[in-house]
């Protein structure tokens, strides 16, 4: 039987995740985001984000090698962080 394409997700490090797990965490992530009224709980959101996209980048280089997660992971990634710093910022001018 063979694998998801990002079986590394289930066992990096030592630390065995279920694939539900993994969609618990990213589903309630995405969730927060789409529920957040106030920058506070945007900003959170996108922090959150951020190691989650981190991690499914890092699985999909490491399984698959150069691909196109890996490429648009950068702007990704670089957007999250970007969007918490002004989320920060209109938070803290409230």
């Amino acid at each position: 039987m063979s694998k998801p394409s990002l079986w590394i997700l289930e066992g990096w490090g030592g630390l065995h995740l279920s694939p539900f797990l993994w969609a618990l965490l990213m589903g309630g992530v995405g969730l927060l985001l789409l529920l957040a009224h106030s920058p506070r709980w945007a900003m959170v959101g996108m922090m959150l984000a951020f190691p989650l996209l981190t991690t499914v980048a890092a699985a999909a280089y490491l399984t698959l090698g150069p691909n196109v997660m890996t490429v648009t992971a950068g702007p990704l990634l670089l957007h999250c962080a970007w969007t918490a710093i002004d989320l920060k910022a209109r938070w803290r001018g409230e």
